[in-house]
Order: C-alpha cells, then structure tokens, then sequence
C-alpha cells in the first residue's frame, strides 16, 4: 500500500460517518448471545473443509459443534452448548418418528 492509499484508508478510518458505524455495530456485537468461531470463513466453506471425503457430508450437528467451539473444545457460550443439545434431541425424535411441537412436546 504506497502512502496516498494509506492516507485514504486513515481518512475514512478517522470520518465521523465511520465512526458512528463502528459504534453500532460494536453495540449490536455485544448484544449477540451466540458468537462463531470461524472469522470471516462462511459457513459453507466451513462446511467443505469439514466434510467427510468419503461420503462428502457432514452432519449440520457437527458443523454447529466445530463453528461454536474454541480450539481446546470449550463452547464460546452456553447458549451455543444448549442450542446444539437441542439440535440432538431434536435428530432423535425424528429417527424415532415422532413429530416436535411448537411447545416442545413429542407426540
């Protein structure tokens, strides 16, 4: 980057325009319950490195699992650990053929 651009890239870091930006989406970042571990690496692309080679899927469980733990295998929060119980409750009660209401009940 020669010394103009980076004049520019100071410039708009500095605008008040920027800066009022930041503010809200700083705040709008501390209201998030549930955060994901993989950056700026979407989903999908998460998913491709994920999978398995032989069958070529992976489970959406095991996805959740790998995009909202740290690296040591801790959850980035408890919301994200009850989400994917959940998720494997819900996968059983399908096997089981039993249809999930809106309440939360199995019939």
């Amino acid at each position: 980057m020669n010394k103009e651009e980076w004049t520019r890239v100071c410039d708009l870091f500095a605008s008040e325009e920027f800066q009022k930006k930041s503010a809200i989406n700083k705040e709008n970042r501390a209201k998030l319950k549930i955060v994901h571990t993989s950056g700026a690496r979407s989903f999908q692309h998460a998913r491709a490195l994920l999978k398995n080679p032989e069958s070529d899927e992976i489970s959406p469980a095991l996805l959740y699992k790998k995009t909202h733990t740290n690296k040591d295998g801790m959850w980035t929060s408890e919301d994200a650990r009850k989400i994917l119980k959940k998720l494997g409750v819900t996968v059983a009660a399908r096997v089981r053929g039993k249809v999930i209401h809106r309440s939360g009940d199995f019939r």
